[in-house]
């Protein structure tokens, strides 16, 4: 949301004629797990180590 409030400010100040946002979902609470299929972008043991060798997939939010 804070990316669409300033783009939105500056396309009304004039700063930018054209405006783009990217986007992204959060889930939180997490109340429940994730299928794991192999070959998928998922992580098999639900840790993302990001560049990391031992790395071998993502996961969608961190449990606290």
């Amino acid at each position: 949301m804070v990316t669409a409030h300033l783009a939105r400010e500056s396309l009304l100040r004039g700063e930018s004629d054209i405006a783009l946002i990217g986007a992204s979902s959060l889930t939180f609470p997490l109340e429940q797990g994730y299928l794991y299929q192999q070959g998928l972008v998922v992580s098999g043991d639900g840790h993302c180590r990001a560049f990391d060798a031992e790395g071998d997939g993502t996961v969608g939010t961190a449990s606290a």
